[in-house]
């Protein structure tokens, strides 16, 4: 699934983006699924290059957690891997779209990759009980991203408006 477009007539501050994030405890075996929320918190204009005096409307996303938000108002100093910087114009970051559906497709894409590398290397001199392992654990993800994404289906049908899962 490639990255979405977001045209510049729809970018505002205050815009919430989603993001699917996936994770396997490996303590109890269970996977969860998280959706991420991720707020446009700023737009600056900007020059885009040292070379030239263009100037660009920049936009800064930033991760909606309780490390970055905090008091009514974003916290300074944000740690990098909680935000991210675009150009209006430019498509939103990997993975980050304006639906949790998309987000969760997107989580199911990237799974469905890993589950054919896998597919390619069973029966090879490669493949051991390690792979085996991890094979049957990507598997069970999928199978988890896709309930996920019934379920959020089936629920925004039932009631119309924002979802928590």
């Amino acid at each position: 699934m490639k990255q979405q477009a977001y045209p510049a007539s729809k970018i505002k501050v205050g815009t919430v983006l989603y993001s699917a994030f996936l994770w396997n405890d490996d303590d109890t075996g269970i996977a969860h699924v998280i959706i991420d929320q991720w707020h446009i918190s700023s737009m600056q204009n900007k020059k885009r290059s040292l070379l030239t005096d263009e100037k660009k409307m920049r936009v800064n996303i930033v991760k909606s957690e309780h490390v970055t938000w905090e008091c009514g108002a974003w916290k300074g100093g944000i740690a990098s891997n909680y935000r991210h910087k675009i150009w209006v114009g430019e498509d939103l970051p990997r993975g980050i779209y304006t639906t949790p559906s998309a987000a969760l497709r997107y989580a199911m894409d990237e799974k469905q990759k890993t589950i054919t590398w896998f597919g390619k290397k069973i029966g090879t001199e490669v493949w051991n009980e390690k792979y085996q392992a991890e094979y049957k654990i990507a598997l069970k993800e999928h199978r988890l991203l896709k309930s996920t994404l019934t379920r959020l289906k089936t629920i925004s049908v039932q009631r119309p408006g924002p979802v928590a899962l």
